[in-house]
């Protein structure tokens, strides 16, 4: 197989949908990276990502959410 042809072949490869939950195992606002590598026979080279995450506390007092429950089903 030429050069020409293994790139036709890696663009015609569709990208693959890899779904994770977090799980944050301390209270208040967290930041940090998730890195996934996959290894395969067909990979010379892991393919590898890193995703940023972060979870941001904001307070919200009852009686405003209440409020506007009532407000958007009038």
């Amino acid at each position: 197989m030429d050069g020409r042809a293994g790139r036709r072949e890696s663009l015609n490869r569709r990208d693959e949908l890899f779904e994770f939950n977090v799980l944050f195992g301390k209270a208040g606002d967290v930041r940090g990276v998730v890195q996934c590598t996959v290894h395969a026979d067909n990979l010379t080279v892991p393919a590898q990502a890193r995703v940023i995450v972060e979870r941001t506390i904001e307070p919200l007092g009852m009686f405003d959410l209440a409020k506007a429950m009532v407000d958007t089903s009038s």
